[in-house]
């Protein structure tokens, strides 16, 4: 009787090579990926970390520092109300939405796609998973739009309606939730006659966080 091809020593080994060789492709491409994901939010936050014209103490949120005149608004609006000695949260929750949606729907002060505004607000443990949503969605198509109308054009958030429909700290489960805020906003894009902004979203639902430690981040949010 024959032996088997699977028992020749030789045969084995270049079976084995023959299976291991894509196989270490995929992973060297997984690997690649993960890798290229980190470094684009790295890259996004420490673009906007360098430049930052504004941030405040103590909650690690930033202003771009070519921020539009109502990211600018909104961020001093929350900075005036986090600094308060009695604070009003429902209203802290709200603008914490209005500055996310300000800078994460507005493209013409964007680098790139890479470049997903309002990723401060985002929650920490989510932040890679909401980033990478943003970018394969809502951001997907930033180059196209860029290439055709030029940075100047593009569309650019002229002002949010934000407002708490319900508190509940048990609306998610959440370990370190102190309250969690259910927020819904509406907001307008500025005309800039080069094409139809009504054709992308202008109205969202949100859940912020108010962690034990007194910061207040988006955990969930969709259109």
């Amino acid at each position: 009787m024959k032996k088997s091809i699977f028992k020749k020593r030789k045969t084995r080994r270049l079976l084995t090579i023959i299976i291991c060789i894509p196989l270490f492709f995929v992973i060297l491409l997984l690997g690649f990926n993960i890798i290229s994901t980190v470094k684009n939010i790295k890259n996004s936050s420490v673009t906007s970390n360098k430049n930052s014209l504004d941030n405040i103490e103590g909650y690690d949120y930033h202003l771009r520092h070519n921020a539009t005149s109502i990211q600018k608004e909104y961020f001093k609006q929350l900075e005036k109300e986090l600094n308060k000695n009695e604070k009003e949260d429902s209203l802290i929750a709200e603008l914490i939405v209005k500055n996310y949606v300000a800078d994460m729907y507005t493209w013409s002060n964007k680098a790139g796609s890479y470049d997903v505004g309002g990723v401060y607000y985002l929650y920490s443990p989510t932040r890679i998973n909401l980033y990478l949503q943003a970018q394969n969605h809502f951001y997907k198509y930033f180059a196209i739009y860029k290439n055709e109308y030029g940075v100047n054009n593009l569309i650019e958030v002229e002002s949010v309606e934000a407002n708490v429909l319900a508190q509940d700290k048990n609306l998610f489960k959440v370990q370190d939730a102190e309250m969690i805020y259910r927020v819904v906003a509406t907001w307008v894009y500025k005309d800039k006659a080069k094409f139809d902004e009504n054709i992308f979203t202008n109205r969202g639902e949100f859940y912020v966080i108010k962690n034990k430690d007194g910061r207040f981040e988006i955990i969930v949010g969709w259109e």
